[in-house]
């Protein structure tokens, strides 16, 4: 089995404020909005990456969404 594509659900009160604020913060284009759910993606292609944890970092809870991204500054010669 190939994984085509994994999608993250975040439950809301307000689709609304919590589109705006993943639109903002990841750059995101909203690609379905039905009113009652939203989605937004970038356009870009990515790896597939599943993280399955008990506890997060220094027994934290774990957190239900999670992102990678890249340092801020000048790319790499």
């Amino acid at each position: 089995m190939t994984v085509i594509r994994i999608v993250s659900n975040v439950a809301a009160t307000s689709v609304e404020e919590v589109k705006n604020f993943y639109a903002d913060l990841f750059e995101l284009d909203v690609v379905m909005d039905h009113g009652w759910i939203v989605t937004l993606a970038s356009g870009q292609t990515a790896h597939t990456q599943v993280s399955i944890a008990m506890e997060g970092d220094s027994g934290t809870a774990v957190r239900q969404v999670a992102y990678v991204h890249r340092p801020v500054g000048p790319e790499p010669a």
